[in-house]
């Protein structure tokens, strides 16, 4: 098509650029002909597009043209149902080159230089008119401000400097109260010519402000003292007159008027108590007017009780008896303690109590006799992430038999020297007479305990067990996890036939986590039971010695000695017979 748009009229098109508000349009009149000069037929698509000087694509819509008498009439940049963009805010700026392309089926038609009507030239500054660019120098005096234009928002931060007042011009008038502070004087500044006369009264002087320093020497003279302002002297109250001082027994009273002092002293006896005693001890009454030597010796800080050398709050008792006691007397349904002791000096340290005894190291004992529950020691501690909390600890080394924790009980229903609830960690072999467990009877758990023993042997060994299906061959491997390998080995196996007989064998022993079964009928059920010695690190550190002399310290002993006919002396560890006393 040789579609040739003739202008007729690119209607009055803004030359600033567009204001808030609808979007800006551009008015487009043209023919637009075929290449036999027949105007374009209704309904054609028409591309029109705004490009600046170098061809850049600024704006393109597509609209549909239906030329009336043969002039398409459009206004571009309005939307007429073919979803046209709007064009751009500021697409038409002062001096900037534009042009209109047009195009029918990618082919372009026509590309024509935009221009300006005479006025839009002029209006082209109205967007520049008024800025900070257009005010000349000193345009803007006091004249051309309204009264309270400049207000304290228009002025930045210390814009207002001393060089820019006047001399006197902050009058008091200016200044509100309280609003020059302290900080807001430069040293000095304030002179006692810049104060009027009585300017600083009472009331501008905070209460103790005028300390001695304030005070010139002899700035303070007696007329400046008014009447019975001195009413008492360490709580002598003064009657209008003279304030007398009078010397009781054992009391001198003299003055010195060139010194201006007064001297109280003592003579005579001490009030008719007397006595004396040596250097450091507290002093106490030895009688109804004697005083002494108390058991009480003070060194430094520290206080010692039947010592001369303490080095903390010391309590040495060389008689009979027991050094401290401490007791609560009151009654009440409330845990009151006798003696505490607390010593945390950071976290993870301090120790709260340290005895020593030859003997024993501590002795509780809680002794109840209603129903309730009573605890002899109870431990108890707290840790954070990462820590380890010690509810009870107990160490003991020796050369012969050593006891960490010795639990022992009897005289009840049922007598356990040791209950836990909770897993069980040992780090050793568990030495028994027997070993069972017991649990709740699963046909009647609320009224009887179940028991079973458990299986012994002369090696540490594992057991495991199951049963599998043969296949046609009459062959089945039996799958492993990997640790059983590890773990164990000189491994024995037993295979048992079930629902028939065949004569089934290991056909492979356990190799890469499994063995095999053969000999059998196919779908024969066979069950087995592979038993294997530890071989871990940990048993081959703690052999087991299954038949073992006794140490020395053990001989002449029994483990049981009840079941040897032999009395409980005899024991390996015979109950304890503490030599343990009341208060």
């Amino acid at each position: 098509m040789n579609a040739r748009p003739l202008l007729v009229a690119v209607c009055l098109l803004a030359a600033a650029p567009a204001a808030a508000g609808p979007p800006a349009t551009m008015p487009f009149q043209g023919i637009l002909t075929d290449a036999a000069g027949a105007p374009i037929a209704a309904g054609t698509p028409v591309t029109f597009s705004l490009r600046d000087a170098y061809g850049a694509p600024l704006w393109s819509a597509i609209y549909v043209v239906t030329p009336v008498d043969g002039v398409v009439s459009l206004l571009l940049g309005a939307n007429d149902g073919g979803g046209q963009a709007a064009l751009p805010p500021g697409i038409f700026t002062t001096g900037a080159v534009r042009e209109l392309a047009l195009s029918v089926g990618g082919e372009e038609l026509a590309a024509i230089p935009l221009g300006s009507t005479a006025y839009a030239l002029h209006a082209a500054t109205a967007d520049v008119a008024l800025n900070a660019g257009g005010l000349g120098p000193g345009s803007v005096d006091s004249v051309a401000l309204a009264d309270g234009a400049v207000t304290s928002a228009k002025l930045a931060d210390a814009a207002v400097t001393a060089a820019k007042l006047a001399d006197a011009a902050v009058g008091a008038a200016k200044l509100a109260d309280g609003a020059v502070g302290a900080a807001k004087l430069a040293g000095g500044a304030v002179t006692a010519a810049k104060l009027a006369d009585g300017a600083v009264g009472a009331a501008a002087i905070a209460d103790g402000a005028v300390g001695t320093a304030e005070l010139a020497d002899g700035s303070v003279s007696a007329a400046d003292i008014g009447p019975a302002i001195l009413s008492s002297l360490d709580g002598v109250s003064n009657d209008g007159g003279n304030i007398d001082l009078v010397a009781g027994a054992n009391v001198t009273i003299s003055s010195d008027d060139a010194a201006n002092t007064i001297t109280i002293g003592a003579t005579g006896g001490g009030g008719g108590i007397a006595g004396s005693g040596a250097a450091n001890y507290l002093p106490r009454f030895t009688g109804a007017a004697a005083i002494g030597n108390s058991a009480l010796y003070q060194s430094g800080s520290s206080l010692g009780l039947g010592t001369t050398a303490p080095d903390r709050l010391f309590v040495a008792s060389a008689a009979a008896g027991d050094a401290i006691l401490g007791e609560v007397t009151a009654t009440g349904q409330t845990d009151y303690i006798g003696v505490e002791g607390i010593a945390v000096p950071s976290e993870a340290y301090g120790v709260g109590g340290q005895f020593l005894g030859g003997y024993l190291g501590i002795w509780a004992r809680s002794e109840g006799t209603s129903a309730g529950d009573y605890y002899g020691v109870y431990g108890h501690a707290t840790s954070g992430t990462g820590g380890y909390a010690y509810g009870t600890t107990g160490d003991a080394q020796g050369s012969e038999i050593n006891v960490g924790v010795l639990g022992y009980a009897a005289g009840g229903t049922a007598n356990y020297a040791g209950y836990f609830l909770g897993d069980i960690q040992v780090d050793g072999l568990v030495y028994s007479g027997g070993l069972a467990m017991r649990v709740d009877h699963p046909l009647d758990p609320a009224g009887r305990a179940l028991s079973q023993a458990a299986v012994l042997s002369d090696g540490l060994k594992c057991v495991y067990d199951g049963s599998v299906r043969l296949d046609a061959e009459g062959r089945a491997w039996v799958e492993l996890p990997p640790y059983v390998a590890a773990l164990a080995g000189e491994f024995r196996y037993q295979l048992t036939c079930v629902g028939g007989y065949a004569p089934v064998y290991v056909a492979a022993e356990l190799a890469g986590g499994r063995f095999a079964i053969a000999g059998g009928t196919p779908g024969l059920k066979v069950c087995w039971q592979l038993t294997g010695l530890r071989q871990d690190a940990w048993a081959r550190r703690h052999p087991l010695a299954v038949e073992a002399d006794k140490p020395a310290a053990e001989r002449g002993r029994y483990l049981h000695p009840a079941a040897a006919g032999q009395p409980a002396a005899r024991g390996l560890l015979p109950p304890p017979a503490l030599r343990l006393r009341g208060r």
